[in-house]
């Protein structure tokens, strides 16, 4: 029973995991883009809010406070991870003297397996005070 538990516990938790990856490009003193790529049902349900807090992480280390989106764009998709394969077939020898028949037949399907993806991308400016539909680094981060 122990190891049924197990193997359930791993597939829902290879399904249910998840990858994100971020990318930030200087484009001036205080303004970076960000760009983050989500695979996975967790990851991509959150894309948000990691690419907000990578935001508030940048503006950190560049020694600004508040950051205000002045740009963004986000896609969602799935991408192919793997086949479900199952296959059976029968064969039937036959032997007269030094000769054997040999007939078959087989039959096969796969089931392709995919997962949910989403890139967003945004451009953030940087300042040392609010302003307007300005996000504080802090907050975002919990600090």
């Amino acid at each position: 029973m122990n190891i049924q538990k197990l193997f359930i516990a791993g597939a829902i938790g290879l399904a249910l995991s998840a990858c994100a990856t971020t990318s930030k490009i200087d484009l001036a003193p205080n303004v970076v883009q960000l760009g983050t790529s989500a695979t996975g049902l967790i990851s991509v349900n959150n894309v948000g809010e990691t690419v907000h807090k990578e935001a508030a992480k940048a503006t950190i280390e560049r020694g600004y406070t508040h950051y205000r989106i002045i740009s963004s764009n986000s896609t969602r998709g799935r991408q192919l991870v793997g086949m479900n394969r199952t296959a059976s077939g029968q064969a039937t020898a036959t032997t007269y003297g030094n000769t054997t028949y040999v007939s078959g037949s087989g039959f096969g399907t796969a089931t392709p397996i995919y997962a949910q993806t989403a890139d967003v991308s945004i451009i953030v400016e940087m300042f040392n005070s609010a302003v307007s539909g300005s996000f504080s680094a802090a907050e975002v981060l919990g600090q």
